[in-house]
Order: structure tokens, then sequence, then C-alpha cells
């Protein structure tokens, strides 16, 4: 004989199985679809970050184009002082001379 009640018991028993098994395929379900956006974003992010470092570089190469300029500019501007420091010397060497000249004439018109 067939003990029916055990083997209602143990339909019940796998039905609470599938029921369990089917309640996680959906959870599973549902965690492969956040992470599949995850991992979508993660991709983008990681995309932005690849352009984000490219333009780090090319920053980096413009800095560094900066820094060469202000050097020869400096150098400029040094070479620049220089030429004004000689042009004011000379502008005071003849300076010097028109009154030294000046004060020669004057002796000359002051002998006669």
């Amino acid at each position: 004989k067939v003990n029916i009640t055990k083997l209602i018991d143990t339909t019940n028993s796998i039905n609470d199985s599938i029921e369990n098994i089917e309640l996680s395929l959906k959870e599973a379900s549902e965690k492969i679809k956040s992470n599949k956006l995850i991992i979508s974003e993660t991709s983008q992010d990681l995309i932005d970050l690849s352009e984000n470092n490219s333009q780090i570089k090319d920053l980096d190469i413009a800095i560094r184009s900066l820094e060469t300029q202000m050097i020869l500019m400096d150098d400029s501007v040094r070479a620049l002082n220089n030429y004004r420091t000689q042009l004011n010397q000379t502008i005071s060497e003849i300076q010097t001379q028109i009154y030294s000249e000046s004060q020669n004439v004057l002796e000359i018109e002051n002998q006669d």
C-alpha cells in the first residue's frame, strides 16, 4: 500500500522547495540586472577616467610648454633690463660729456 499522507508531505515539501528555488531565481535575476547596470556605469566611469587621463596628459604638456615660455620670457626681461641699464649708463656718459663741453665753452667764452 502507498502511504498517501507521506506522498502529500513529500509533494508539499517539493512544492515549497520549488517556491524557494523560484524566489531565489527571481532574486538572482534582479541581482543580475542590478549588476549589469553597475557594470555599465562602471564601464562608463572607466571611459570617463580614460578621457580625463588623456586630458590630464594634455594639460601636463601645456603646462610644460608654458613653463618653457615663462623661462624664455624671464630671459628676455633680464636681457631688456641689462640693455636698459646700458642705455642709462650711455645717457649718463653723454650728459656728462655735454656738461663737460658746455663748461669748456663757458671757459672759452669767459677767456675772451
